[in-house]
Formats: C-alpha cells, sequence, structure tokens
C-alpha cells in the first residue's frame, strides 16, 4: 500500500507495517498537509464560528441600542399616531373632564389580543425554522456532492469533469441565493465561471453567454441544477464499465434530487405568506386596542399618558413586527436569517475539499 501526499511525490512511498496496518510518520504525512496548505494559501480555522447570541452582560449595551432598532424603525409610524391620539386625550382632559371608562373590555379582549400576537409570531416563527432546516439540507448535499466529485473524479483523465461539476455546484449555490433574495447580479457568474481554468481566457463569448442565460432564466438555480445533471450524465457516460458506476450515479441523482427539494420548499416559504386576513385583523384589533387605551389612564397619569401609551404600544406593535420580519427570513436588508454568510461558508467548503490532499491511497 501506498501512503502519501498528492502535492508532494517526496512523500509517497512505502510505509512501515503497524499495528493498525501500513503507515508513515506524522512528520513526513503532516508535513506535506503544510506545504499544500501554504501552497494554495487557504485561511484554515480550527472552530466554528458561532452565531452571534444574546446574553445576560449584553442587557445595557442592548438598552442603549434601542434608538437604532431595527423594529423600532418599522412601527414608528404606529406610535407616533398612538402618541398623537393620547396626547389630544390628554389635552382634552385638562380643559375638559374625560369621564370615566370601564377597564374591563380592554383586560378581556388584551387576553384574547395576547393570544392573536403569540399565536401570529408562532406561525412566522415555524417558517423561519423551516427555512434553517432546508438552508441545513442544502449545505449537507452540497458538501456531500463536493466530496462525491472529488471521490468518484479524482483521476486524471476525469480532472475537466471534475473541474466542470465544481463549478456547477458552486454557480448552482451563487444563483439560489439571488433567487431567494430577488437580486441578479451577472458579474458574480461571469467570475465564477472563468475561475475555471477552461475558460479562463477573457476574450470566451461562452462566459458571456452562459452568465447571461443563468441571469435572464425565468429560474437560475433550476437551469443551473438542470445544467449539473446532464454533466453527471456525461460523466458517467464516459466511463469505461458503466456497471460498476451504478451506485455512484445513483448516490448524485439523489443528491440532485435533495437539492430540488430544498430548492421547491423554500419558494413555497417565499411565495406563500401567512393569511392576510389574519395579518389584518391583527393589526386592527392592536391598533383599536392602543387608540382606546389612552381613555383609561388619562384620570391617573394626565400627561404622562403620553409616555405610558408609547410604552404599552412599543410592546405590543414590536410583538407583531417581529413576526412580519421573519415571515420572510430570505429577504435581504433586515436582521433574518443569515444566508448570505450561509452560502458564502458553503462556496468555502467546496474550494477546500475540491484542494484537499490524499494522505492514504
Amino acid at each position: 500500500m501506498f501512503i502519501g501526499c498528492c502535492c508532494n511525490r517526496s512523500c509517497i512511498g512505502f510505509a512501515r507495517p503497524g499495528r493498525y496496518g501500513y503507515f508513515k510518520p506524522a512528520s513526513i504525512v503532516f508535513g506535506g498537509f503544510r506545504l499544500l496548505r501554504s501552497h494554495l494559501k487557504l485561511n484554515l480555522c480550527c472552530s466554528l464560528k458561532r452565531a452571534e447570541r444574546y446574553t445576560s452582560s449584553d442587557w445595557s449595551r442592548c438598552l442603549l441600542s434601542l434608538p437604532k432598532s431595527i423594529i423600532l424603525s418599522r412601527i414608528r409610524s404606529h406610535l407616533f399616531w398612538t402618541c398623537c391620539v393620547s396626547f389630544l386625550v390628554s389635552l382634552f382632559d385638562h380643559f375638559f373632564k374625560v369621564p370615566p371608562f370601564n377597564p374591563i373590555p380592554h383586560t378581556l379582549l388584551g387576553s384574547a389580543m395576547g393570544l392573536l400576537l403569540v399565536f401570529r409570531t408562532n406561525a412566522a416563527y415555524d417558517r423561519f425554522w423551516e427555512a434553517r432546516k432546508l438552508v441545513g439540507v442544502l449545505a449537507v448535499q452540497s458538501r456531500e456532492m463536493t466530496r462525491c466529485i472529488h471521490s468518484y473524479f479524482n483521476e486524471e483523465k476525469f480532472q475537466v469533469i471534475k473541474i466542470r461539476l465544481v463549478m456547477l455546484l458552486k454557480l448552482f449555490l451563487v444563483a439560489f441565493l439571488q433567487h431567494v433574495q430577488g437580486t441578479a447580479d451577472v458579474v458574480s457568474f461571469r467570475k465564477m465561471i472563468r475561475s475555471n481554468p477552461e475558460y479562463s481566457d477573457s476574450s470566451s463569448h461562452f462566459v458571456d453567454i452562459f452568465a447571461d442565460e443563468i441571469v435572464h432564466s425565468p429560474n437560475p438555480p433550476l437551469f443551473v441544477l438542470f445544467q449539473l445533471s446532464m454533466q453527471i450524465k456525461a460523466a458517467f457516460r464516459e466511463t469505461t464499465n458503466v456497471s460498476d458506476w451504478v451506485v455512484q450515479r445513483a448516490k448524485m441523482e439523489w443528491q440532485l434530487s435533495s437539492l430540488m427539494e430544498v430548492l421547491s420548499g423554500c419558494e413555497r416559504i417565499i411565495t406563500t405568506p401567512v393569511p392576510l386576513g389574519y395579518s389584518r385583523h391583527t393589526s386592527r384589533f392592536l391598533s383599536l386596542w392602543c387608540f382606546t387605551f389612552p381613555l383609561l389612564v388619562v384620570s391617573h397619569f394626565k400627561f404622562l399618558t403620553v409616555p405610558v401609551t408609547a410604552f404599552v404600544c412599543w410592546s405590543l406593535f414590536a410583538i407583531e413586527e417581529i413576526g412580519h420580519v421573519i415571515e420572510d427570513p430570505f429577504l435581504e436588508g433586515t436582521q433574518k436569517l443569515p444566508i448570505k454568510s450561509m452560502i458564502s461558508s458553503l462556496l468555502a467548503d467546496v474550494d477546500y475539499v475540491n484542494h484537499l490532499p490524499v494522505f492514504f491511497s
């Protein structure tokens, strides 16, 4: 058995027998890996970059950053009009006298409104969590397909096919990102196609034609996935013994089907919002409750009714708006699912796996 590194031929040689088979000294094997890593200038890390989480030590920073809150900026019109209504009620009570109102209707309706807000937010969070699981499946199948490409087509005669498959997989990830965010950037596709040595010539018309075809397609990730499927079919057609590659092709076809399911699932989340009547009723119910709230407290707080109403309305409208924000987890511009950083991480993983050395063969 030969053990060595594909980038350094001096590492390849006969190994000494050991307890678990043939082995080579770690200084030789991992020394070759260090040479490869420095040669490729890969930026590697030994741990995952953890997502930002709220901790109790951040309470002061969280409180002081309230004026910069995205949720607050989205509900500023709600707060403005409720504050105007509360100010008019306070002004009327100052010159005249607002008759006392029975708080029982607001108390009873407040419980119903709280349940309505909870159900609305939970429905939106279910969509957010489903989107996260779909992106997780995308990560698993993308890495698994990269591993299969690197394993099945690692021979010298398959290098052109291997590079094409990796390029198409990366194009699918970029097309998927732009598709779910509703953007289109032909430059990124052209750069990725030209990264393939086969199409590195800047004067190649194929690059512009293929990139434009992706962008102008009604469904860019579906178009790239179809091209990837055709390339896999052509790759296995060129194998000498077709019967030996049945399992490998079936596995890669199943991976393509999984990527198709992820794409369809994300499109379902984007094109199927929470029923509009449900959201409108919640908004109307909450608005009427907040507009009539100053009538209950004006006799106790006088002009302090304005800040008290603002605080109560901010608490309730913010809960409603959080549900609206996370309802579409892929939309760019708000703090939702970090889909862009996830796709960037997947692209880095594809490049990393594609350049991994082979220590045992």
